[in-house]
């Protein structure tokens, strides 16, 4: 973890009925609290159903 971030790259994967796309995402965190998952490939928020 740096400055309450964490970046990955989700690897792809083929399903037997489709296939998942690797991305690149990063974390923000504020303390324990995660506020935001960006994909930093198309610079967008992931939504989150609350």
């Amino acid at each position: 973890m740096k400055n309450n971030n964490i970046e990955f790259i989700h690897r792809s994967f083929d399903f037997s009925d489709l296939k998942e796309n690797e991305f690149h995402v990063k974390l923000f965190f504020n303390k324990d609290y995660l506020l935001k998952i960006k994909n930093l490939e198309h610079n967008r928020n992931f939504i989150f159903f609350i």
